[in-house]
């Protein structure tokens, strides 16, 4: 999934897929994804399969985002006006991949050897990390908006 992830993501600059063609393509994979980690009857799949629709959630985002404001003008925002966020995006991020993956792995039959109550574990900390990872996402879409971030200082919320 990252590998293919990525080659759409490079479409989009080199061989010129569209965003919505990249959305479109992302989430038919994400929807088989959840089909099969469902149908494994898996006792956390759900959580498994929220983590993944918030990794896709992310992607999503950073390419809607990059195509909205352009690359340099998406990271000069994020580097103006949320730099402590996306840091912390970046840390919730990589810990919802580490355990989706780790934990999606070992449902799926990937990896052989594991134990139950660390792949278990993993699953939960997914979930958790996703809402970690979403609120922050919400938090980022509030300060790259212009109009928003020019309400939030207004009224002094930020500054």
């Amino acid at each position: 999934m990252i590998r293919l992830t990525q080659e759409l993501a490079n479409g989009i600059v080199f061989r010129g897929i569209s965003v919505d063609d990249f959305n479109k393509a992302e989430l038919a994979i994400g929807k088989e994804l959840a089909k099969l980690i469902r149908s494994t009857n898996y006792p956390y799949a759900e959580d498994l399969v929220y983590a993944l629709s918030i990794l896709i959630e992310h992607d999503h985002w950073v390419i809607n985002n990059v195509a909205r404001y352009g690359f340099n003008g998406l990271l000069s925002r994020i580097n103006e006006r949320a730099l402590n966020e996306a840091g912390d995006t970046s840390v919730y991020l990589m810990a919802t991949a580490f355990a989706w993956y780790s934990a999606t792995a070992a449902v799926l039959g990937l990896i052989k050897e594991f134990r139950g109550v660390n792949r278990d574990a993993l699953a939960q900390w997914s979930r958790a990390y996703a809402e970690e990872l979403n609120a922050y996402i919400d938090t980022l879409d509030l300060l790259i908006n212009d109009e928003t971030y020019k309400t939030l200082k207004e009224e002094g919320v930020i500054t």
